[in-house]
């Protein structure tokens, strides 16, 4: 099954801040973050992988490596 993550790049590196089984719920957890926290838009990426935190960890190191 599909998880969706919220990564949102700040001092450098993309971390995982919110995760959810339903994308239309990460994307309004993006816009609550744009509205009402100071960010941009610029500043988040969803990945798609399954439900585990090791394959959403190893999605982001991979992402950050490559920075």
């Amino acid at each position: 099954m599909d998880y969706y993550t919220m990564l949102v790049y700040t001092y450098g590196v993309w971390t995982p801040e919110f995760g959810s089984f339903d994308k239309e719920e990460v994307k309004e957890e993006i816009q609550s973050w744009i509205d009402y926290e100071d960010y941009k838009s610029h500043q988040f990426l969803i990945i798609c992988t399954g439900e585990s935190q090791d394959e959403v960890q190893l999605q982001v190191d991979e992402l950050n490596h490559n920075i």
